[in-house]
């Protein structure tokens, strides 16, 4: 493993690069602040890393293993190989006497992004400083709903408490990554990750920051916000 320093450093993406054309399969950065880690992690997501953040008292350590595939490039999603290129399937004929044509190309539906802000869904009369436990059971089951509906969203955004429902070993995060297998993109923010200091318990998506977050949602045809 190589391990690199990166107090003082406003940038430590030259250091990193050094390191990968050294042939670095395992990099260590340590001492990074919380907008040069976000930039550095998707960096190194980019060139096939798997990455997982370390929070001491706000300095973080970055610790990366290369993986067997390359990662796909940010903002594009891989397909699973088809045997069969798609325009020879549509072209194969129906058996008997009705012949079939190559069906065309349908528009793309807009897919709608989720901007959710708390982990339950709704308060109603209850407490503002105590969750609600009806809230808990209906964000649970909008999730779980969400997994099964005939259009997933383009992305799912965590912010605020919300975040909480990315947390490893919990029925939402297992909803999340049911999402993100079918290409939602879940973004979840580094800023709240940070403050409720659960960064090493996230267990689905990738931390963005605010202006990723601006970018998803300025692209978007359809927000809903829960």
């Amino acid at each position: 493993m190589i391990k690199l320093n990166a107090a003082g450093k406003m940038d430590p993406l030259p250091m990193v690069r050094d390191a990968l054309a050294k042939g670095a399969e395992e990099i260590q950065v340590s001492s990074v602040d919380t907008a040069p880690a976000l930039k550095t992690k998707q960096f190194l997501e980019g060139k096939g890393f798997s990455v997982q953040i370390q929070d001491d008292n706000g300095r973080l350590t970055l610790i990366g293993t290369h993986n067997e595939l390359p990662a796909a490039p940010r903002g594009q999603r891989t397909a699973p190989p088809r045997s069969v290129p798609r325009a020879q399937v549509l072209a194969v004929p129906i058996v008997g006497p009705h012949k079939t044509n190559p069906l065309p190309d349908t528009p793309r539906r807009a897919r709608p992004v989720y901007l959710i802000l708390d982990r339950v869904l709704g308060r109603g009369a209850q407490d503002e400083d105590k969750p609600s436990e009806l809230g808990e059971i209906l964000m649970k089951s909008f999730l779980n709903a969400l997994t099964k509906a005939f259009k997933y969203p383009e992305a799912v955004i965590l912010m605020n408490e919300g975040v909480k429902l990315a947390l490893f070993n919990t029925s939402t995060c297992d909803h999340l990554k049911t999402l993100e297998a079918q290409g939602t993109r879940v973004l979840v923010s580094g800023t709240c990750v940070m403050h409720f200091g659960i960064t090493e318990n996230i267990g689905v998506g990738v931390l963005a920051n605010m202006h990723e977050i601006i970018e998803v949602l300025n692209n978007a045809e359809k927000c809903i916000t829960l």
